[in-house]
């Protein structure tokens, strides 16, 4: 029930409350991760981007910044620009689920499925539930035409995709299920 326009000006008036901490604490990365999450929200990933690199400027291990700027570029139809970021983030922190399933999302958008499912890989060993790994390791296997693992991840998926996960999402798993059992 909120109207984008109220919306908007809530945006704004959280990225100016980010700012008066910045100007008492300039090295707050955390608002300034924070003030590019707004601005992304708001549909400017230049100002998003100046906001994410200065958080991960103050703090590189601050894995967060970097999974949001390379899905932000991936989001934007960017995803060679979102794999450089989230490959250099991997270097800083490869102990981060979210960072490896980024990095596996970018290449698989970019007809990479066989480095995406490494990636995919990597981001389940160190978090077995995350959906995200989940959804993109299916889909990939799915690409490679490897049944088995497509359809045991995806339904993997699906058991622990809750209501915050699109019901596109998880649509698109189910047909892809059911296209992987006709087809392959």
């Amino acid at each position: 029930g909120v109207s984008q326009a109220d919306q908007a000006a809530k945006f704004n008036d959280a990225i100016a409350q980010f700012q008066e901490c910045i100007k008492l604490d300039p090295n707050h990365y955390r608002a300034y991760y924070r003030t590019g999450t707004l601005y992304e929200k708001l549909d400017q990933p230049q100002k998003a981007d100046q906001s994410y690199r200065k958080a991960i400027e103050l703090r590189s291990g601050y894995s967060m910044s970097f999974v949001a700027l390379g899905n932000m570029y991936i989001d934007y139809g960017h995803a060679n620009v979102g794999q450089a970021v989230l490959e250099l983030g991997t270097q800083v922190n490869d102990k981060d689920a979210h960072m490896w399933s980024g990095l596996g999302r970018a290449q698989y958008s970019l007809n990479k499925p066989t480095e995406a499912i490494e990636s995919f890989k990597k981001a389940k060993a160190i978090n077995p539930d995350l959906v995200d790994a989940l959804y993109g390791l299916g889909m990939a296997y799915a690409e490679i035409r490897d049944r088995k693992n497509a359809v045991e991840n995806l339904q993997a998926f699906l058991q622990k995709a809750g209501n915050d996960v699109p019901e596109d999402l998880k649509r698109a798993a189910n047909d892809t299920m059911a296209r992987v059992k006709d087809v392959i």
